[in-house]
């Protein structure tokens, strides 16, 4: 919640107000969300300086154990060296990126890595390339979780809400005819 606060607090500031903003603050969830945005934000403006605030942003993310943020971040760097042209570097952060991505169940962020990362060794390696589709194929097997078990546990919610309002309304019934 406060990533999305924060996240769209700093949304048009700019990347001097947001440095400014990291100077001000002694609360370690606000610098990380801050050097997040500070990273995303200078990623077409100055790649080393998103790796920069990307690293920090990394390793503060892993200090607080936030693994959803380390994913995020390791994305970030990686997308940063992509710019930089330093394809080794792309792929350990890829990877990085991809293994905090499964800690956190950001299922998103996994086929996000897998999909930039198997493209990466496409050219270079198709075999290694398919190594990193079927890992992520099996880590989805194994852990994911199909549509239908969704779609069942919603239906359960869903019964469950209706009766715990139905039982709410007959309270309400018998408190008025008190």
């Amino acid at each position: 919640m406060l990533f999305v606060a924060t996240a769209s607090f700093s949304f048009g500031q700019t990347v001097e107000e947001l440095e400014q903003q990291l100077k001000e603050t002694s609360d370690n969830k606000e610098r990380l969300n801050i050097l997040y945005e500070l990273a995303n934000k200078s990623l077409s403006l100055n790649a080393e300086k998103a790796e920069g605030y990307g690293k920090q942003a990394h390793n503060l993310a892993t200090s607080l154990k936030n693994n959803g943020m380390a994913a995020q971040t390791a994305f970030v760097i990686a997308s940063a060296f992509e710019r930089q042209r330093e394809t080794r570097n792309v792929d350990i952060w890829l990877k990085t990126a991809y293994n905090y991505a499964k800690q956190a169940g950001d299922s998103d962020l996994i086929i996000k890595s897998v999909d930039k990362r198997g493209r990466l060794w496409t050219r270079e390696n198709p075999r290694q390339a398919a190594n990193i589709y079927e890992e992520a194929f099996e880590y989805f097997s194994s852990k994911g979780t199909s549509i239908t078990d969704l779609e069942r546990k919603y239906e359960m919610q869903k019964s469950q809400i209706e009766r715990e309002k139905r039982d709410l309304e007959t309270q309400k019934i018998s408190w008025n005819q008190i």
